[in-house]
């Protein structure tokens, strides 16, 4: 007779043999389908439930107050609001969808430059406020990726010259200089060592 041993072993054998095995289509553990007018009407569901709309073919999670979706095929059901800060599911939309992501938004950091300065690829999105009393030069290098951008203000007094080094800077009234202190710009590069500068210029 086989003692326990020997039938604790062919048991383990015998289930590592079964879970090492493509499972059928019964064995694969389902969620309940639900139609949307019908999860509306579930009374008391637990926070963190799911079910399975068989209508839109979507998931949907509980979050404590509503049934909301967990994932999109259209990619158009997640939208944000500039003014407020928040993401919201836009279906469904109710109270209690939105995420608050106000403190988070990223704003364009100031950078102060009190003289010459050669803009480096990590300068791009940034503010530059040139403080300088005397008029400085700011130099654009070769090898700033196309896309890189940055706005410009004469905060001091001194001017700012722009010049390329190995780019090409272009201005549709050839003016490469701030006009005067508070003056602005803006400048992006559109073409690999190419720059097109913008705003309150003179020559």
């Amino acid at each position: 007779m086989m003692n326990k041993k020997s039938y604790l072993y062919l048991f383990l054998l015998f289930t590592a043999f079964a879970y090492g095995q493509v499972p059928s289509g019964e064995e694969l553990m389902g969620l309940h389908q639900i139609s949307t007018s019908d999860h509306l009407n579930i009374t008391n569901p637990i926070e963190g439930s799911l079910l399975y709309n068989p209508a839109d073919k979507k998931i949907y999670l509980y979050n404590g107050s509503n049934w909301v979706e967990t994932g999109s095929n259209s990619g158009n059901d997640i939208s944000f609001n500039n003014s407020t800060g928040k993401i919201s599911l836009s279906n469904p939309v109710t109270p209690g969808n939105e995420i608050d992501i106000s403190n988070y938004v990223r704003l364009a950091p100031i950078k102060d430059i009190a003289g010459n300065y050669t803009l480096q690829s990590s300068d791009t999105g940034q503010v530059l406020r040139v403080t300088s009393s005397s008029d400085i030069t700011l130099t654009f290098p070769s090898g700033l990726p196309t896309g890189f951008h940055i706005s410009v203000y004469q905060y001091g007094t001194g001017t700012v010259t722009f010049v390329g080094s190995g780019a090409t800077i272009y201005n549709r009234s050839n003016r490469f200089k701030t006009a005067g202190q508070h003056a602005g710009a803006g400048i992006i590069s559109t073409a690999a060592n190419e720059f097109h500068l913008v705003g309150d210029l003179k020559k």
